[in-house]
């Protein structure tokens, strides 16, 4: 018999009308290619049916847990909350000037609230700081800190002083002996004698003037002023080695009383009254401290000799009671620095804080640490700031006494306005703009709320959602 297939699309039809088995092979192929896609869109189905159901939230806590907050949730969802804007008379507080309106959350019931979990804490009034932190090493004031070294050639003859030593202005270090020193005294004496001789003879040839020529008195006149010239060279040299001299001191005393005196002049006490006195030598030139301090370091030996063509440093004093501390700051924190404000430094080792202000500013930028140089004095009258400690400082550069505080969390901003929400009465809630200012830790200054006002701390982000999406729906956004 003649059998006739007609194909369709694929299948295959054979002439006494039934599909042949070919179509329910492919058919069968085809829905089987579909499985996947049917299973990824039921999937998807039923994920986003379990996203209505939850609010799109995920919850790791036990089934109890699961079952209160979905009650907790119903209940808020089923609460009447609403949400109005105020106008600025009717208030409460005070508002910075801004253009945003002040709102209104207002709940059904104080126990709606508690089941949302709401929870508030007083805004609070405190001193307030800000200050620039920057990394510090504590340094000698280079006004107070001095290389000493001998005023002219020698040998040392004694040493007084060692290193940690307190010391007095104008106390002896050491004694330096230089045949300098004695040609320099008996100069003095000399030229002291000489002069003392010419004004006398000056003073008696005036008194016989009626009986002298004019000549003689010109003559006695320039020798006295020669030798006021050269007495005053000598007493010049004296000063230039360090000696203080005074005509006054040596005018009424003799010849061998000038000696002694000259030949103790500047020596400690100790020496001056002791048994041998006379046959000390007059060469002795004392190094004495310029100012109140400590020794830093000792180069001085007995015996030594001294070259001051190679500025040999015999001592280093400094005065450990005001010391600098160097800050190293930002540039970008130099705009708040100034002289003169309060500076706060404690040293790494975990010791006692410092305190001073800042003395004068570096006009550049340190090459190396990129950094401005900021300079601090420190009183250390304890002593227990040690030059040469690495520590942290910090620089007040702002000061708000009396502000009033709130936790950081309890800040909001709904993206144009910074606001709290205060709590008006158990159940109502007031978005209240404010104006941030300094922080400090945990809590942040605001303008805009009055202290021992409570203000939203856990769940004020939620009241902001309530804002927001009533700001939205009237259109107010």
């Amino acid at each position: 018999m003649f059998r006739k297939a007609l194909s369709f699309g694929g299948m295959w039809l054979r002439a006494d009308g039934a599909f042949s088995p070919s179509w329910f092979r492919s058919l069968a192929a085809r829905g089987v290619s579909w499985v996947p896609t049917f299973l990824t869109l039921s999937a998807l189905s039923a994920l986003a049916l379990w996203g209505w159901y939850n609010d799109w939230s995920l919850s790791l806590s036990r089934p109890g847990d699961q079952r209160t907050k979905t009650e907790t949730t119903q209940t808020v969802a089923k609460a009447d909350v609403k949400v109005h804007a105020v106008s600025h008379e009717s208030a409460t507080g005070s508002h910075p000037s801004s253009s945003s309106r002040p709102w209104r959350i207002e709940f059904p019931s104080a126990d709606v609230v508690r089941k949302v979990g709401i929870q508030v804490t007083p805004a609070q009034e405190r001193d307030m700081t800000r200050s620039v932190s920057s990394p510090g090493m504590v340094d000698y004031d280079p006004a107070r800190y001095a290389h000493l070294t001998a005023r002219t050639s020698g040998t040392v003859w004694r040493v007084y002083k060692e290193i940690g030593d307190p010391i007095d202005k104008g106390e002896v270090l050491a004694l330096i002996e230089s045949a300098e020193v004695g040609k320099c005294k008996a100069d003095f004496l000399l030229s002291l004698a000489q002069f003392e001789l010419r004004d006398e003879t000056l003073k008696r040839k005036q008194a016989a003037a009626s009986s002298l020529s004019e000549e003689a008195l010109r003559t006695a006149n320039a020798a006295q002023r020669e030798a006021r010239i050269r007495l005053f060279n000598d007493r010049q040299a004296l000063v230039n080695l360090g000696f203080s001299v005074h005509l006054a001191d040596l005018a009424d005393l003799s010849d061998i009383d000038r000696v002694r005196f000259m030949r103790l002049l500047g020596l400690p006490d100790e020496l001056r009254k002791a048994p041998d006195a006379e046959t000390l030598t007059a060469n002795l030139l004392p190094l004495t401290a310029p100012f109140d301090g400590q020794v830093v370091e000792r180069n001085a030996g007995m015996g030594e000799v001294v070259q001051t063509t190679q500025r040999q440093v015999l001592f280093i004093v400094a005065d450990v009671h005001m010391l600098h501390v160097d800050l190293d700051v930002n540039p970008e924190d130099m705009a708040e620095v100034k002289v003169g404000q309060p500076v706060t430094f404690r040293s790494n080792d975990g010791g006692s804080e410092a305190t001073g202000k800042v003395s004068h500013i570096s006009p550049e930028v340190d090459a190396k640490t990129r950094r401005v140089r900021v300079h601090a004095e420190m009183p250390n009258p304890s002593g227990r700031l040690r030059p040469n400690t690495f520590g942290t400082g910090r620089i007040l550069v702002g000061e708000h006494p009396h502000a009033v505080v709130v936790p950081s969390e309890a800040v909001q901003t709904d993206g144009v306005t910074t606001l709290v929400f205060v709590r008006v009465s158990q159940k109502v809630f007031e978005a209240r703009p404010v104006q941030p200012g300094l922080r400090q830790g945990n809590v942040v200054e605001v303008s805009g709320v009055q202290p021992g006002e409570d203000v939203v701390t856990t769940g004020s982000f939620v009241l902001r959602s309530d804002l927001q999406k009533s700001r939205i729906a009237s259109g107010n956004e």
